[in-house]
């Protein structure tokens, strides 16, 4: 997307069958070919709700803008979202599953050029729409966002506000874990349709001081476990250990995953995990307490210090001696060999 200008290429995102059709038949019928760029899953070629009927692929023609499928009143709609890709499929399965009348999902099939009519004709339609979302499920430093958002807003009015649901900015495309990645998606599809603070508000640093949800336990003293070294919020990706389970001292028990890096927590003191406070997806603050353990009495007494004076003298071991060995001895050729005379020296 930053390579867009001047009409250089174009950029599209096709959701169905049909779509793909018409833009590759778009493209071959054009007397000039820019360069086409094609972002598509291979999720969608067996996802159920990415289809088209024979009619579509027999009539029409690639349309930049999709506007809502639904049986859904414009003038009952206070808040549109617009998106691209597959994550359409997830906002427009969750719209249904909450039978919501009051959101229209749109998708961009074209990001670039951008189709600046379409988009205008969309906000004309929802006249009492107040809210507009751009909802993405790449971080937001990854997806179009940064690139259209200026193309969103120049068309907006007074009493529109441009809103962001998706993942927040990172430094890897993806996390890598299935189970966070999940949570992430169903957090940013919630932030599109029902206005929940997306996952980025969510991760910044709060003010206020942590509650504990939990308590260390051991002989001499009770302390809590922290997010050491981390300013923000993080996820709890998943526990290595269950109540009841025995835990070594700096053995791993839980994941955390921030927005930069994925954290292994330590156990402080070796014992018995007692109680897990929090479950796997839930945020962390920093110094919060999420599991209490009881320190482990030993199974044999410890045993006695061995004294510290000398020991008796018919215990005691020899020091052992090194032996200095002489240099082996010349052999009989080289020992028989004298050394020349005076004579033989001034005659030879």
């Amino acid at each position: 997307m930053q390579l867009c200008a001047e009409f250089n290429m174009q950029v599209c995102v096709p959701s169905t069958p049909a779509q793909m059709f018409h833009l590759l038949r778009r493209q071959m019928l054009r007397s000039l070919r820019k360069p086409l760029v094609i972002l598509t899953p291979k999720s969608l070629l067996r996802h159920p709700l990415s289809v088209s009927r024979l009619e579509e692929l027999s009539a029409n023609g690639f349309q930049m803008v999709i506007d809502e499928i639904d049986d859904v009143s414009p003038s009952a709609v206070t808040r549109v979202v617009f998106c691209s890709g597959k994550v359409y499929f997830d906002l427009l399965k969750a719209r249904r599953e909450s039978k919501s009348q009051t959101v229209a999902v749109v998708r961009v099939e074209q990001l670039y050029p951008f189709p600046t009519e379409e988009y205008e004709a969309v906000l004309r339609k929802y006249e009492n729409a107040r809210e507009i979302i751009w909802c993405q499920e790449e971080p937001q430093n990854q997806g179009s966002w940064y690139q259209i958002r200026h193309r969103l807003q120049s068309k907006l009015e007074a009493k529109h506000e441009l809103l962001y649901a998706g993942r927040a900015g990172a430094a890897a495309p993806a996390t890598g874990i299935a189970v966070l990645h999940e949570q992430q998606q169903k957090n940013l599809v919630a932030a599109a349709l029902q206005g929940v603070p997306p996952e980025e508000a969510s991760r910044q640093t709060r003010a206020s001081r942590p509650r504990k949800l939990g308590q260390v336990h051991n002989d001499n003293r009770s302390s809590g476990t922290a997010v050491a070294g981390v300013g923000a919020d993080a996820t709890l990706v998943s526990w290595h250990k269950k109540p009841g389970d025995s835990v070594a001292r700096d053995e791993n028990l839980v994941d955390l995953e921030t927005d930069k890096v994925v954290l292994e927590v330590p156990a402080p003191v070796a014992g018995v995990l007692k109680e897990i406070k929090l479950t796997d997806g839930t945020t962390v603050t920093s110094g919060q307490v999420w599991r209490s353990s009881k320190k482990a009495r030993p199974r044999y007494p410890a045993p006695a210090l061995l004294p510290s004076w000398p020991l008796p003298a018919a215990r005691r071991r020899k020091p052992r001696t090194v032996s200095r060995r002489s240099p082996p001895p010349l052999s009989r050729a080289a020992s028989s060999v004298r050394p020349p005379s005076a004579w033989q020296r001034k005659t030879g």
